[in-house]
């Protein structure tokens, strides 16, 4: 499998298709959704069916034929047929594809829990359909009669752009499913699904974005059922800050606060001290800096730390020709946020003295059940509290 990655090759006799569940039958999609729990030979009963279906869905489709850019006049039906499955319709168009590494890709997509396969079928199984025949017959030509056994069709799509050329489309098609006898199978253990999916993306620039170039593709690909990991949102501040020149320190020192917070809305701490840190040094006026590492350094537990950070963010603060009301309101967030940090240290007399600024410069203290049954203070509302210790 390492040299079939490092060499990319594809064998020219072949054509391949990549499903992430190895259980799964090599079938069309209309079958699918014509017997949904059809097995075995009773998937055969679904052929005669399909001739039926595919004529319905072809009339259905007639309207779109010259009045979208994905079917332009003079499109064939099989073009009709290859532009709705990418679309999602069912058809019986079985995908395939000319890159054995984009069917790999397919047999690692989803499914972590399974293993995938890759299937290989041979070049001499087929009937080649060139496009001046397809041009000239209906695509029910090559549904014959309406019987499983059909021979198999093979059409390789010339004027399809976006996704089919993307993926290197290739469509079988005759029957609505494939015999075992068929096609070389080839399972993907279902652990090594993340490490091939990464070095198809790195070695070879295989993944969602490039196989699904098109805008449907790019909002399937963030749809809500769809996972984002975090660390797509720290690479882009990793790259805001590349991008940022030296000259520009105010603008680098912000950048480095964005990608401080997005390490720590996820719980990476000691890398979001680190960006803050970054952006203390390339601008020491940066308070966002300042505050920012208080506040991790406080989920630490390190709150002697987070007490220098607090007073180093007031010092500056003060010295800031802010507006009044903004500068006082943030005055009064940092003096609790020192407040609380020295009492955890058991400093008393200071905790108290910086939660009793707060309360002056305009917080407003309320009671609060704590998880323990107790009562606490929290300066968000449960009930008006004027703090005194």
């Amino acid at each position: 499998m390492s040299e079939f990655l490092r060499s990319g090759r594809s064998c020219r006799d072949a054509v391949y298709r990549g499903q992430a569940n190895a259980e799964w039958r090599v079938d069309c999609s209309a079958a699918r959704r014509l017997a949904p729990d059809a097995s075995g030979e009773d998937l055969g009963k679904v052929a005669h069916s399909l001739v039926a279906y595919t004529q319905i869905l072809l009339n259905g489709s007639r309207q779109h034929v010259g009045n979208c850019s994905e079917l332009p006049p003079g499109s064939s039906e099989l073009e009709v047929l290859a532009q709705l499955q990418h679309q999602g319709a069912a058809t019986g168009l079985i995908d395939f594809t000319t890159e054995a590494l984009v069917a790999l890709w397919f047999a690692c997509s989803k499914y972590a829990d399974k293993d995938g396969a890759v299937y290989i079928l041979p070049r001499s199984e087929v009937h080649h359909l060139g496009e001046h025949e397809v041009a000239r017959h209906q695509a029910l030509n090559y549904f014959g009669s309406g019987k499983w056994d059909n021979p198999l069709y093979l059409w390789s799509p010339q004027r399809l752009p976006g996704r089919p050329a993307s993926q290197g489309s290739v469509f079988v098609l005759g029957a609505p499913f494939l015999w075992p006898r068929q096609l070389w199978k080839v399972v993907v253990a279902r652990d090594s699904k993340p490490d091939l999916l990464e070095v198809l993306q790195s070695a070879h620039g295989i993944a969602e974005d490039t196989l699904f170039p098109d805008l449907a593709g790019y909002a399937q690909a963030n749809s809500v059922s769809r996972s984002f990991g975090a660390d797509r949102i720290t690479r882009y501040w990793e790259e805001q800050v590349a991008a940022l020149s030296a000259d520009t320190p105010r603008r680098q020192a912000r950048a480095y606060v964005g990608w401080g917070i997005a390490y720590a809305d996820v719980g990476e701490l000691e890398q979001a001290i680190e960006k803050f840190t970054k952006a203390i040094s390339v601008d020491a006026g940066n308070i966002e800096g300042y505050v920012n590492r208080a506040l991790a350094k406080s989920r630490m537990d390190d709150y002697e730390g987070a007490v220098a950070d607090f007073g180093a963010a007031i010092e500056r603060l003060g010295e800031a020709g802010e507006g009044a009301e903004e500068r006082q309101e943030l005055l009064a967030h940092l003096y609790w946020g020192k407040g609380v940090a020295s009492l955890r240290l058991g400093h008393q007399d200071q905790g108290h003295a910086d939660l009793n600024k707060s309360v002056e410069l305009g917080t407003k203290v309320w009671m609060v059940e704590t998880v323990t049954g107790g009562v606490g203070l929290s300066p968000y509302p449960k009930g008006y509290l004027e703090y005194r210790s």
